[in-house]
């Protein structure tokens, strides 16, 4: 027998060694393929093989799952720790409520709304007895100096003692229409000697205070 060929023809030998060729060319870019993954694999776990690879996967998932356990156990204990704190504070609320509501009802009842209202009422009295005293005690003072001190204006000497040195000075007070019962206090004070003997401090670095004791038995200017 003889092979014939025709013009141009490819024979089916041809053929199959260009799909055996193709094929062998799609196998080993697969082969390729699969291994530079492999190979990424291993270095993403620092594996040296498969077996490694699984053992890391396996030491990780139990880690997780060891995490998990310790989360839920830190969980459950503060939801304990706390879950009685919140229930001491639900209680306490509970009791406030309670008293406001009982407060409510003791001075908000209808006959604590009468009992105000009459209070309300009779404050401007108040106000105008208050005001009587006061006229009263500004009379009486001011009367109390003119007779006891003159109409002013009134002044008073101190005299004071700094390493060993006598220092005077000189306190005019206020008009006595301004505030006779203040000046009418503070004169009766010098007269009957309360100032005698008195010591002076320095409150701040402006102000002077006076006392009539030294609390530390210093004479001297502080």
């Amino acid at each position: 027998a003889h092979r014939r060929k025709g013009n141009g023809g490819i024979s089916i030998f041809s053929m199959a060694a260009v799909i055996i060729g193709v094929m062998d060319l799609i196998l080993t870019g697969m082969w390729l393929s699969s291994r530079g993954r492999y190979r990424s694999l291993l270095d993403t776990f620092n594996a040296k093989d498969a077996r490694g690879v699984i053992e890391k996967i396996q030491w990780t998932e139990k880690e997780l799952s060891t995490v998990k356990y310790d989360m839920g156990t830190q969980t459950r204990e503060t939801e304990n720790r706390y879950s009685k704190t919140i229930s001491r504070l639900t209680k306490e609320n509970a009791l406030y409520r309670k008293d406001r509501d009982e407060l409510r009802q003791k001075y908000e009842s209808e006959a604590k709304k009468e009992e105000s209202t009459r209070l309300k009422l009779r404050e401007p009295e108040y106000l105008k007895q208050i005001a009587a005293m006061q006229r009263a005690v500004r009379r009486e003072s001011r009367r109390t100096v003119l007779e006891r001190f003159g109409p002013g204006p009134h002044e008073v000497q101190f005299t004071y003692v700094y390493d060993n040195v006598d220092y005077d000075f000189v306190i005019e007070l206020a008009p006595l229409n301004s505030v006779p019962h203040a000046i009418h206090l503070f004169l009766e004070q010098v007269e009957h000697g309360l100032w005698n003997g008195a010591y002076f401090y320095i409150n701040t670095d402006h102000v002077v205070q006076a006392g009539p004791s030294s609390p530390n038995g210093i004479e001297d200017f502080r």
